[in-house]
């Protein structure tokens, strides 16, 4: 009965236009943020809200009401959450006896790009979709559960799943979703043997059931500022014959499962019909099987984009990155040489974005001075003072041995992880430890 077209892909904060499909039959909508009622709409179905300067997690639900004011319909969106890069829903019209007998089907991906097979199925079976606006529905019984899927393939490789149930009972529902959230484990506390964290947590007054506990892979990722590739280099240059320089540089590398890239700082902009997304690209993922860290920058280079660089904004979205599949985590900001900050988004807003998700930052200045520099590689260039990101708490790295220590921290933090899996779709930056928690247990970061 009803869908967004809006779909927020990217940052979102600040005023927001949030557009939306309904059938015919609903005559209002009420749209809700973080369970607040903040707007009621009578069509056209589109709300101007204002999602304030920060950068916060936030859950948008629409809900559909007919001129009698009953509840016929409902979607939710996450905003400033991991999401896919393609999205695709469906609005089921019905017929007069109210069993569903037309569908329209939207998608929407960062990219914008235009979809190179649409395929749909009802209950399994294929059907013809010359217009995706207007599906044509089988007969079917208002007292069995039938399942519409669409898949969405688009040009850029991009796809996208929608799925809607009809008849029957709301298959959706029987379906429990589970919420991540990383707690740290501090020196000398343990967790009860038998896993149990009941009444540990809390979302508001509401308290929150747990259904497991694991310490599982970690996820890290690296954001690349400046020249930070070449200064890493700069530690060890290939001439180095030095067996320590060398003996040093292979103990440099994650803990062995943990997944990693390294993700540029100058994005791509992409406009959409709705809004504009900014792309970060991103190395494939490695893991300490591909070869040490050192030996994998050695091999990586990002190609040089002409836009504006935007380190914060690159931080937070590495942030949405690492907490994506729900695994241990962690953010690292290389600030190399040249490294300069152009983007609207401040190193503050990012700093609290990050802890909101429940990701920890580390930022290490890896910049070189200009005196001194290997001769085979030309000197780096000097950003400006008032252009320079400004990082305070980043750690000078000019060595190996400092590099090495700060590889150990960052395992020392994954280490200290563990990831709680709660019952039910919660925004983790609501969530909250209780008083029943153990002691030297907080939430990360």
């Amino acid at each position: 009965m009803i869908a967004f077209v809006t779909l927020f892909l990217g940052l979102f904060y600040g005023p927001a236009e949030i557009e939306l499909s309904a059938a015919p039959g609903v005559a209002r909508i009420e749209l809700y943020v973080d369970g607040d009622l903040v707007s009621e709409l009578t069509g056209p179905w589109v709300a101007k809200l204002d999602l304030g300067p920060e950068i916060v997690p936030r859950e948008l639900v629409a809900v559909a009401k007919d001129a009698e004011g009953r509840r016929v319909g409902e979607v939710r969106q996450w905003i400033n959450r991991p999401r896919p890069g393609a999205e695709a829903s469906f609005v089921v019209e019905k017929g007069s006896s109210g069993t569903g007998r037309t569908a329209r089907l939207h998608w929407h991906s960062v990219t914008g790009s235009r979809p190179k097979s649409i395929r749909v199925s009802f209950d399994g079976r294929p059907l013809d979709v010359p217009d995706p606006s207007r599906i044509p529905l089988p007969e079917h019984s208002a007292g069995t559960t039938y399942i519409l899927v669409a898949d969405v393939e688009l040009e850029d490789g991009l796809a996208a799943t929608a799925v809607a149930s009809l008849g029957g009972e709301k298959l959706d529902e029987a379906l429990e979703e589970l919420t991540a959230v990383a707690i740290r484990i501090g020196r000398g506390a343990r967790l009860p043997k038998d896993g149990r964290l009941e009444g540990w947590f809390r979302a508001g007054e509401r308290p929150l059931r747990v259904a497991a506990v694991e310490e599982g892979p970690s996820e890290v990722v690296f954001v690349v500022a400046g020249e930070a590739l070449d200064d890493l280099r700069r530690l060890m240059p290939e001439s180095s014959r030095s067996q320590v320089a060398v003996a040093a540089a292979d103990r440099i590398d994650l803990p062995r499962g943990t997944r990693y890239r390294l993700q540029g700082a100058i994005p791509k902009t992409v406009d959409s019909p709705t809004e504009v997304v900014h792309l970060f690209a991103a190395s494939e993922d490695f893991t300490p099987s591909d070869g040490t860290f050192f030996r994998v920058v050695g091999r990586l280079a990002f190609t040089k984009r002409t836009e504006e660089p935007r380190v914060a904004e690159a931080v937070a979205v590495a942030g949405l990155s690492a907490a994506a599949r729900g695994r241990r985590r962690a953010v690292v900001l290389l600030l190399g040489s040249g490294a300069v900050e152009e983007g609207l988004v401040e190193a503050p807003q990012t700093r609290r974005f990050l802890s909101r998700l429940g990701v920890p930052l580390h930022v290490w200045d890896v910049s070189r001075p200009s005196a001194g520099t290997a001769p085979d590689l030309p000197p780096p260039d000097v950003a400006p003072a008032d252009a320079r990101p400004h990082w305070p708490e980043a750690a000078s790295i000019a060595d190996l041995s400092s590099l090495l220590s700060a590889f150990r921290g960052v395992e020392k933090e994954l280490s200290s992880q563990r990831i709680v899996w709660l019952h039910g779709r919660l925004n983790p930056a609501r969530v909250e430890l209780t008083a029943a928690a153990g002691p030297g247990v907080s939430l990360v970061p």
